[in-house]
């Protein structure tokens, strides 16, 4: 079915020119300073205003313990902004003593990075997304003057077919749109583990150059279960961070101060989010787009080289302070240009072909210190199979082994990166030589099949788990009960995807079976230039021989800041959803126990379920196409159009579906588990 049999085109309200005076217009921007409510899973847009029949109403936030949680108001005005500011208040419990303080509160500004993928649907002028979160207040908001959006299609048959590039008209439906200033206003409470459960109210006051000062109510729910420390999470997240982004962003040399200030910044967010991976370039010119390693060497006048540990070292400080001991750390030491024993050539371009074959037989690259000026330089090493490349390799084995051991996490080391080309066995062994008994990292379309699973320790796949999103009543499934560490790549979904996919992103591939989520990019912002100097990709398309195509990152959640990385809307609500796994895995977790549930009695049992499936079919609509046409991974009834396809129908429908009354239902089930079964 190429097309819908029947769709609605146009709706038009108008009034008789009697009536004219007596209506109030909200179809272009008003004049003047505005303030406006929106939800924390709407995107707000550099094209939004506020709409004048609307009164301004508090911002409502649900949270518990212990966790970080988010509202917002957006900010607007037919002219520039200049000083903007705002300044929440205490908290104060409205019943008893509770006081939650000012500096338990961050107030961020959100400001243009990327684009929306339904934007096209709502704007006829080019609209950028406002989610970038800056805690420091801009100087200026300027006025955004904007281009029209152009359409491109299809149109005739056979030889005359065509496409077509057109440009809409900024004026139609017939009203001339009116640019604007706009900053959304967020407020994130970081809810003291040690609060007193209940509601809480303050205000938060926004000021500007020459306007009068706006006073928004803020309304505050905390339950009273406790979320653990992040890096106590259950759900898998394998959030990539990016040295070598970030040194090439800010124009930072690799491994200096400033750029472990960068890297530590970036480390701290992505920590908060219960990021389980780390990833340790041993080689050069990986998928990870590192033109130089962690471990550097040094030739010595015997021959032989030193290695230098020291970034590594330093990196790993830094790990622990904001990740605790995570699982994996995957030294980076394989890569497919080193041999393709799988699918080769099968999906390489011409340019791809002629840069491997130029590696046929050689070794990898490792960076090399000038002992006397400092330089770097990159250093040919053998083959893994050469008898020379054990002797060379192994006192940087050594070194890492007793370093992880040092820290507690003999365990967490695994070699890397296997993709949809595999090494040969003979890598395998000529590795488990060097690194004995430290398992591997796959990151694939599909898992590695029975002769190379016994080398796995973490895989990520893109196909193994695309089985139906299912409504509880046909089958339940629970990721974090998953033996195997294996968590599901989502290949095709981007930054322009709605919010609520980063919202439901842990909760939906638990429910489908997996221990969590992989290879979404961190601080993976747009940093590859061309030859003009403007910014095109991002830094895994950096070298041809390491490209892999469709297994590539494709997102950020961070964004770049003046003074580092910032989290961006997507990043926000994300966290938030990982906290919702924690209060249904802790719940799942006593419904599945025998001895436990025998605690909990049927009447609460039976409570407790109900929370746990509502929530399942209320985010099956959420991320439906509502597609009935076209491709059939669009489609609404598909079943794993909940990661080829972005829900942007399900996720506007979503936004108004009561979703903060269903957190409060999880949070406090999950606190009266905790209670029912002596946990307080």
């Amino acid at each position: 079915m190429p097309r819908a049999p029947c769709a609605i085109e146009k709706i038009r309200l108008s009034a008789p020119n009697p009536a004219r005076g007596a209506v109030v217009p909200n179809v272009t921007r008003p004049k003047g300073f505005q303030v406006w409510n929106s939800s924390v899973l709407a995107t707000d847009f550099d094209l939004d205003f506020g709409d004048p029949a609307e009164t301004l109403r508090p911002i409502r936030i649900v949270g518990t313990l212990g966790g970080t949680f988010s509202g917002k108001v957006v900010v607007g005005s037919d002219a520039e902004i200049k000083g903007l500011r705002a300044a929440v208040s205490e908290l104060r419990a409205t019943v008893g003593r509770g006081r939650i303080p000012p500096s338990a509160v961050t107030i961020r500004y959100a400001r243009p990075h990327g684009t929306d993928f339904a934007a096209n649907f709502r704007y006829l002028a080019s609209a950028h997304r406002l989610e970038a979160l800056d805690e420091v207040a801009p100087d200026v908001v300027g006025v955004r003057v904007k281009e029209p959006v152009l359409v491109r299609y299809w149109t005739g048959s056979g030889k005359n077919r065509r496409r077509v590039t057109k440009s809409m008209s900024l004026t139609s439906p017939g009203v001339k749109p009116v640019f604007g200033a706009v900053c959304p206003v967020w407020v994130t409470v970081n809810i003291p583990a040690d609060a007193a459960p209940g509601e809480y109210t303050g205000t938060l006051t926004i000021t500007a150059d020459g306007e009068k000062a706006v006073q928004v109510p803020v309304t505050l729910t905390v339950c009273g279960w406790t979320l653990p420390e992040p890096k106590d999470w259950h759900t898998f997240v394998d959030l990539i961070q990016s040295p070598e982004t970030l040194a090439m962003a800010y124009e930072v040399p690799m491994w200096s101060d400033e750029h472990f200030r960068l890297i530590e910044r970036s480390l701290e967010f992505l920590g908060r989010a219960g990021k389980k991976t780390v990833y340790i370039r041993m080689i050069c010119e990986t998928n990870l787009g590192n033109a130089e390693t962690m471990v550097r060497w040094t030739r010595k006048p015997d021959g032989t080289h030193a290695h230098d540990l020291s970034a590594f070292e330093r990196y790993m400080d830094l790990v622990e302070k904001h990740m605790g001991k995570p699982p994996v750390v995957c030294l980076y030491i394989w890569d497919k240009f080193l041999e393709r024993m799988a699918s080769r050539g099968q999906w390489e371009s011409k340019q791809q072909k002629a840069a491997l074959g130029a590696l046929e037989g050689m070794g990898p690259e490792v960076t090399a210190v000038d002992p006397v000026s400092g330089r770097t330089s990159k250093l040919q090493l053998p083959p893994y199979a050469d008898p020379k490349a054990k002797a060379l390799w192994k006192p940087a084995s050594e070194g890492i082994r007793r370093s992880m051991k040092r820290r507690g996490m003999p365990d967490s080391l695994m070699l890397g990166i296997m993709c949809d080309y595999l090494p040969s066995e003979r890598t395998f062994q000529d590795l488990a030589e060097i690194y004995p008994g430290v398992p591997w990292v796959s990151q694939a379309h599909n898992p590695p099949h029975k002769k190379v699973a016994r080398h796995v320790g973490y895989t990520s796949t893109v196909f193994y788990r695309v089985a139906p999103y299912r409504d509880p009543s046909l089958q339940r499934l629970y990721g974090w009960k998953e033996p195997q560490l294996r968590a599901t790549f989502w290949r095709r979904t981007r930054d322009d995807w709605p919010i609520t996919t980063f919202r439901f992103m842990g909760e939906m591939t638990l429910a489908v079976g997996e221990r969590g989520f992989a290879r979404i990019g961190g601080d993976f912002f747009p940093v590859l230039k061309d030859k003009e100097g403007r910014v095109v990709g991002r830094i895994p398309a950096r070298y041809v021989k390491s490209y892999w195509n469709n297994l590539n990152i494709t997102m950020n959640l961070l964004a770049p800041g003046e003074h580092g990385p910032v989290a961006t809307s997507r990043f926000e609500m994300m966290r938030e959803g990982l906290q919702e796994c924690e209060a249904r895995i802790f719940i799942e977790h006593a419904l599945t126990d025998e001895t436990r549930r025998a605690k909990l009695g049927e009447e609460l049992a039976k409570r407790c379920r109900d929370v746990l499936d509502e929530r399942i079919r209320f985010i099956r609509r959420g991320i439906s196409t509502y597609v009935a046409s076209g491709h059939y991974q669009d489609w609404a009834m598909y079943g794993a159009s909940w990661w080829t396809a972005p829900g942007v129908f399900g996720s506007h429908w979503y936004i108004s579906s009561g979703w903060e009354t269903r957190s409060r239902r999880l949070f406090d089930a999950a606190y009266e588990v905790a209670k029912r079964l002596g946990h307080e």
